[in-house]
């Protein structure tokens, strides 16, 4: 582990509170969700997760934000690869035409 590790698991532990990378991170960003469950595996995470927690509260009382829940990210996700597979059938109907028309 390096300074670089700790520096990193802070910033992506707050980005995954608000947008959890959870959801399809295994298929997705198989290194990245193995090296985020070793580093919150740590015996000293948990002062991150103190933190995480005191942020939560104050962003819900303060900035009235709402955290995405497990069911929400979960539609967020499959809504997301839904337009992607729609988006790559697109681009390939796309360069068929142009294929075509040369």
């Amino acid at each position: 582990m390096t300074i670089a590790d700790i520096s990193i698991v802070t910033t992506l532990s707050t980005v995954n509170l608000m947008f959890p990378i959870a959801v399809g991170a295994a298929d997705k960003w198989p290194l990245l969700n193995d090296w985020f469950a070793r580093m919150q595996a740590l015996p000293v995470y948990h002062i991150n997760q103190t933190g995480l927690e005191k942020l939560r509260v104050v962003i819900e009382r303060i900035g009235r934000f709402k955290f995405p829940t497990t069911s929400e990210t979960a539609k967020l996700e499959a809504k997301t690869e839904g337009e992607d597979v729609a988006e790559e059938q697109a681009d390939a109907k796309n360069l068929g035409n142009v294929e075509e028309n040369k």
